[in-house]
């Protein structure tokens, strides 16, 4: 090559600089991701982190994920504990272990704070709404030994329902009474012998919940749905019926469970024209949900109405386009408000 050949390649470089393979380093994935999160793009983690990442040792995970953290950890925004839980999230679409391991890393980020609870009111709103997604995302596996160990105790080692007598601070939310009755509730769910041992506990934890009046009307509900099980029909009608005039002021779906509850109790003692109205009720809170048509059917065939029953049994209209019965989601605690708690949670991070 002569000198006037090189002088130009020099000179190439002097005026566009090194190409970008030698100027930046390729990024990591997760902070790549994190930055399109950070800026609203909430699809980017499924689109960015490769999911094979969460198959195998997961090794490669796990070192970009701490390559990350430690440059974080220094700039403690709360974004990157939201992230991580999404990424988690992520995780178990995958039906991977690694995303309880990336979950914890979230909570040390939430955790490690520099004021105790109650010094720091963005803080301490932040923390709490990490906590709430962080039970919603695992009540919806119904493993209640994962929900407990994986999110609600370390949020009761941080949380109380009311402010302590004494002791170190805490933030405050009623909801935590609720979350640990979830969990004694899911482990009714499993084989007769489980719903046995755990019944009345859940029962207790949730009456206790229920004294708080957030809690007050899931709580009752939840309540009632544990008394028609064992048979208590009186007493869960008392419960419901101590909702009167409240229910207008829950969500639709707790509406929905109320009335599904008033039936089965109302059958159990033998009101049957009653149980078929508190059913109907339901139908009328969710056109073509199958859980109250097939209810009004056995109730149908009971009373010796086989035109009836069959009528029910064919099932009503359809449910419009992506409707779901609610009652699929009934024992899954929390998982229901999963999008509204990630909302909030992104809100509190920016």
């Amino acid at each position: 090559m002569n000198r006037h050949r090189i002088a130009g390649v020099a000179l190439f470089f002097l005026v566009a600089g090194p190409s970008p393979a030698l100027r930046q380093p390729p990024a990591n994935p997760i902070e790549q991701a994190f930055e399109a999160y950070a800026g609203g793009d909430y699809e980017a983690i499924d689109r960015i982190v490769p999911a094979a990442w969460f198959a195998g040792s997961g090794r490669e995970l796990r070192n970009h994920v701490d390559a990350a953290a430690t440059r974080w950890v220094r700039e403690r925004r709360p974004a990157h504990a939201a992230f991580l839980l999404e990424v988690a999230r992520y995780g178990l679409g995958l039906q991977s272990p690694d995303a309880f391991w990336v979950l914890e890393n979230a909570r040390r980020l939430v955790i490690d704070r520099p004021d105790q609870p109650g010094g720091n009111a963005r803080e301490d709103a932040f923390e709490i709404a990490w906590h709430k997604a962080a039970v919603a995302l695992l009540a919806g596996l119904r493993l209640p030994d994962v929900l407990e160990e994986g999110a609600v105790e370390p949020a009761r080692a941080r949380i109380s329902a009311s402010p302590p007598a004494g002791g170190a601070p805490r933030l405050i939310d009623p909801w935590i009474e609720l979350a640990h009755a979830t969990v004694a509730e899911q482990r009714t769910l499993g084989e007769p012998r489980a719903f046995a041992r755990h019944a009345r506990e859940a029962i207790r934890r949730f009456e206790e919940a229920a004294t708080y009046e957030p809690n007050t009307i899931e709580a009752t509900v939840r309540t009632a749905g544990l008394l028609t099980r064992l048979g208590r029909h009186a007493e869960a009608l008392e419960a419901l019926d101590r909702l009167r005039g409240l229910e207008d002021s829950a969500d639709p779906t707790l509406r929905y469970w109320s009335r599904l509850f008033r039936g089965r109790a109302l059958e159990g003692l033998e009101r049957f024209d009653e149980a078929s109205a508190a059913w109907r009720e339901a139908l009328d809170l969710v056109p073509g949900a199958q859980t109250p048509a097939a209810a009004l059917a056995a109730l149908e065939a009971r009373r010796g109405r086989p035109d009836a029953a069959r009528e029910w049994a064919m099932g009503p209209r359809p449910m419009t386009a992506g409707a779901t019965d609610p009652w699929t989601l009934y024992g899954s605690g929390d998982y229901r408000l999963l999008g509204e708690r990630l909302a909030r949670l992104r809100e509190a991070a920016r």
